[in-house]
């Protein structure tokens, strides 16, 4: 029988095993609840506010996700893990989705100065080195991240994520053989790594493998039937190697190239056919399930565009025209030929201030 005066434990520590049993449920919702809860009563408590930020995270509300962060940094500047947690909700609040000359490039450097932190606190730290290498892959730069891989492969040679990362940086470096090699063996170990499969699509798409390619991102689907990313994937490898006639048009760099872009078209529609060709039946099925094929004609490119094709027909039909009438339309054709390239200059100019104003206002 315990004695009046035995140690019982806190309310706080009586959370944890709820916030974390909700965790392995998949109901981050639910452990954010109980986690604030937790902290009602112990606000001082940096570990609470380290896994609150965490679980933001993974509700994808990163800028509360950064605001426990620093109150728990604030509480634990010694931690490790609180600077973890820090450099990563820097990351996801002034970084990702966001290109590096609008600003973000110093954020970037914000947050490794912080994940730099935690590894000096902690240099053993596997989490550490592995979300530092992973912000390297993905500012491009695998040749940093690729040290960084394999110090954490040697002290955890099995480590799933970091034989991912390393595949990555192969990738990256466009040293695809060991990128396959080393997802081969990753799946040998474990055939539904879904991160896995989605990487080794890639990677066969790049070495002109595409039946493979989309196999691996169809069992990523068969896997998780209601997994959007998955199908998103998916949709963006077909397109990769299936693109649009329509992608002809961002080879449009100055007005008069468009003349040649409904020639490049046809180049891309002859070459699709022949690639689908190439591949199974079940593939074609497949493909044809994801592939929209519906248009904007009210579009600018596709007015554009017709507007080419009206003006090449005129062009090839002038010297059939009865001569009375000849030189009245030769001087129609030249007017209009000259309205089309005012028109994409004034296009381009149109884009191009768009393109400065998102520019400036991501810089606020």
């Amino acid at each position: 029988m315990p004695t009046p005066d035995a140690a019982q434990p806190s309310e706080t520590e009586q959370a944890w095993p709820r916030i974390l049993a909700f965790l392995d449920l998949g109901r981050p919702a639910q452990a954010a609840a109980e986690t604030l809860r937790a902290l009602s009563r112990d606000p001082e408590d940096a570990s609470l506010w380290r896994v609150l930020s965490q679980i933001y995270t993974l509700l994808d509300e990163y800028p509360q996700a950064l605001e426990a962060a620093q109150r728990s940094v604030g509480l634990a500047p010694d931690s490790s893990g609180a600077h973890l947690s820090l450099g990563t909700a820097i990351w996801n609040v002034r970084v990702r989705g966001k290109v590096f000359w609008s600003g973000a490039g110093q954020a970037a450097q914000t947050a490794l100065a912080a994940i730099n932190e935690a590894l000096r606190l902690e240099p053993g730290s596997t989490e550490a080195m592995l979300t530092l290498a992973n912000l390297h892959l993905l500012m491009g730069k695998p040749r940093l991240a690729q040290p960084l891989i394999m110090t954490a492969l040697k002290a955890e040679p099995h480590h799933q994520i970091a034989q991912l990362y390393l595949a990555e940086a192969w990738l990256q470096q466009k040293k695809l053989v060991l990128a396959e090699q080393q997802l081969r063996k990753l799946l040998a170990d474990d055939p539904n790594f879904a991160p896995a499969l989605h990487l080794l699509s890639r990677v066969s798409l790049r070495r002109g493998r595409a039946e493979e390619a989309f196999t691996a991102a169809l069992a990523v689907i068969r896997l998780e039937p209601a997994d959007a990313g998955a199908q998103a994937h998916f949709k963006m490898l077909v397109q990769d190697y299936l693109p649009f006639p329509t992608s002809a048009l961002r080879y449009v760099v100055l007005p008069h190239i468009i003349v040649i872009v409904p020639f490049m078209a046809l180049g891309i529609w002859l070459r699709n056919l022949y690639r689908v060709r190439q591949l199974s039946p079940h593939t074609r099925t497949q493909i044809r399930r994801v592939r929209g094929s519906a248009v904007n004609w009210r579009s600018p490119f596709v007015l554009y565009l017709a507007l080419c094709i009206v003006i090449f027909a005129l062009v090839f039909a002038l010297p059939h025209l009865p001569a009375s009438i000849r030189p009245g339309a030769n001087g129609a054709v030249g007017w209009l030929i000259l309205a089309l390239f005012f028109v994409g200059l004034l296009w381009l100019i149109v884009s191009g201030v768009r393109v400065v104003y998102r520019w400036l206002r991501s810089r606020r």
